[in-house]
């Protein structure tokens, strides 16, 4: 329960907002589901679900998205973050935002609005995945 506080505490401090920077790698050529498999098979890239299971999102391909493999267990982290927001009932609500560069099907970046109906705290990290233009 401190470390829930310390949370809440934090993101208040910061407008309800935090950002995780990401990798240096640049991932602007990577412009297909099957480049990105190859990114996958290659260790450079993680497959994960833009609106997580654990969440409620659905195992369809329009929920799956590619990210730096560095980054994997930040979003994990961030994942747990949120779960745990949502069983202590601060968040009913969550709006995932991804962002690219050009034509690439890696976000560069990835924003979640957490709410609450009924509660004026707001959740709203962000994961900056590689350098956004």
């Amino acid at each position: 329960m401190k470390r829930l506080l310390a949370l809440i505490i934090a993101f208040l401090a910061t407008g309800g907002q935090a950002q995780v920077e990401g990798t240096s790698l640049q991932f602007a050529h990577v412009t297909s589901t099957e480049i990105a498999d190859t990114e996958v098979e290659n260790g450079n890239l993680a497959r994960v679900h833009l609106f997580p299971l654990e969440l409620g999102g659905q195992d369809v391909p329009l929920n799956v998205i590619y990210i730096p493999i560095g980054m994997k267990d930040k979003w994990r982290k961030l994942i747990g973050t949120i779960e745990k927001f949502r069983t202590d009932g601060l968040i009913d609500k969550l709006k995932v935002v991804p962002e690219y560069n050009g034509a690439s099907v890696v976000p560069c970046r990835i924003k979640f609005i957490g709410t609450h109906y009924t509660k004026w705290i707001g959740f709203e990290p962000v994961i900056a995945m590689w350098k956004c233009a």
